[in-house]
């Protein structure tokens, strides 16, 4: 039978066991908390004790969750998360067995990345309206994530003493508290002037912010607030995909390898650790260079 308390008591644990012994971050820990609660509403809907399911119950577990977690790495970070879980209640001596043992892992990556051509970048960039202070940080808010690859996460984070305007450079501090210098284009630099003299003054009225890109209100942007100014544009040019931040780091990413940048050079840009996460804009240039061979060459197809 479901045990509600004793199921919200373990996942707290587990969390407390995650933030000390592994030291992950607050929005990674809040991840591993909502993947856990799918299994606990899948759970009670069952009336099953957590403790005392076997692989076919995970099984129908996930085959529910196949047409809601329906992007392979989402699949995949649920299975890690749960099957982290009970490895845990395993070494509580809470359980003595794992019932995701035997159950493959999705793989990462079938599915390439999502991103804009150049043309529809151009389109985007004409979107926003500059006659309103809004629209002129919207416009920089783009040319800024185009120009530069940047998580959403550090461009809500950029601070005016961070960006090096005469220069075009900015520095970012971005995962793992690591630093990284990133340039930027005359376009993006050119809007952010705009944005500086015309617009961010009457964001910020009579208030003091050293956070670059403001509300209306004057005050730094929410991921989420950020995150639907760019989803309304995507709306505007009627993707066959939801524009997202990371559709813009993409389409960054990989207009730079198409167009000769070596991968060293992408991945400090992008602050990835490893090149082997760099090395998937190699395969998006290939499948564009077949996609324009088989479009062009007499007997491409």
């Amino acid at each position: 039978m479901f045990n509600q308390g004793e199921f919200d008591k373990e996942i707290k644990k587990y969390i407390i066991y995650l933030q000390i012994e592994r030291g992950l971050s607050e929005n990674t820990l809040t991840s591993y908390t909502q993947e856990l609660q799918k299994l606990r509403i899948f759970l009670s809907t069952k009336n099953l004790n957590h403790k005392k399911i076997d692989k076919e119950v995970i099984l129908n577990f996930f085959r529910d969750k196949l047409n809601s977690e329906n992007k392979v790495q989402s699949r995949t970070h649920l299975h890690s998360v749960i099957k982290g879980f009970y490895n845990f209640l395993i070494f509580e001596d809470l359980m003595d067995y794992n019932p995701l043992s035997g159950i493959s892992t999705p793989k990462k990556w079938n599915l390439l990345p999502k991103y804009l051509t150049m043309n529809e970048v151009s389109e985007l960039l004409e979107l926003p309206d500059l006659s309103k202070p809004t629209g002129v940080r919207n416009k920089s808010i783009l040319e800024m994530m185009y120009a530069t690859g940047l998580r959403i996460s550090e461009l809500i984070g950029l601070k005016t003493n961070n960006v090096y305007l005469e220069e075009n450079f900015i520095r970012v501090i971005g995962k793992g508290n690591k630093e990284r210098i990133i340039p930027f284009g005359s376009k993006a630099g050119q809007y952010l002037q705009k944005y500086y003299e015309n617009a961010r003054p009457l964001l910020l009225k009579d208030k003091k912010s050293n956070i670059v890109y403001l509300t209306s209100r004057g005050k730094g942007m929410t991921r989420q607030s950020a995150w639907k100014i760019i989803k309304k544009y995507g709306e505007s040019l009627r993707l066959s995909f939801e524009l997202s931040p990371h559709v813009l780091r993409h389409s960054f990413a990989t207009h730079l390898v198409e167009n000769g940048a070596d991968l060293r050079s992408v991945q400090m840009l992008l602050g990835h650790s490893s090149i082997s996460t760099t090395e998937i804009y190699t395969h998006l240039a290939k499948n564009r260079l077949q996609e324009s061979y088989n479009k062009h060459h007499p007997r491409g197809t």
